[in-house]
């Protein structure tokens, strides 16, 4: 594909290697993501088995499709439908934003590590208090 025509497809779309060195991309894949050399600064890390699958797929095949999870330019991870087209080994990676779905913007690890955390110390913290509480009332009578 002329790379100039490349730039100007509307949709986020990588021409890459097999193994995932981006060799073009479109100027709509800017606004999503920051500048990089290689699709796997991009993928969320529990979501890399897919990629390795999209990668392996067969020349001339029809397109494969998979649900990943990509950090985006603001550091936040979004669901993308990502579908590839391997022709002569390149891949033809179109990645569209899952915007009708409840999970379509999922918090960023750290944080969602800190929230299961907290909430694990806070069942904890309930359990010893419900045990006090027994033990109070015990005594009372």
């Amino acid at each position: 594909m002329d790379t100039d025509i490349a730039k100007l497809i509307p949709v986020p779309y990588f021409q890459i290697n097999r193994e995932g060195i981006i060799l073009n991309s479109s100027n709509q894949t800017h606004s999503y993501f920051l500048p990089t050399s290689n699709i796997w600064n991009v993928i969320q890390k529990e979501n890399q088995h897919k990629a390795i699958l999209m990668l392996s797929h067969h020349n001339n095949f029809p397109p494969l499709a998979q649900h990943l999870v990509l950090q985006t330019n603001n550091t936040l991870f979004i669901s993308f439908k990502c579908t590839i087209q391997w022709k002569n080994d390149i891949g033809h990676l179109v990645c569209t934003e899952i915007k009708n779905t409840t999970t379509a913007y999922i918090t960023p690890l750290p944080v969602q590590r800190l929230l299961q955390n907290t909430a694990k110390r806070l069942k904890q913290s309930e359990e010893h208090l419900n045990i006090v509480a027994k033990i109070l009332n015990l005594r009372k009578h």
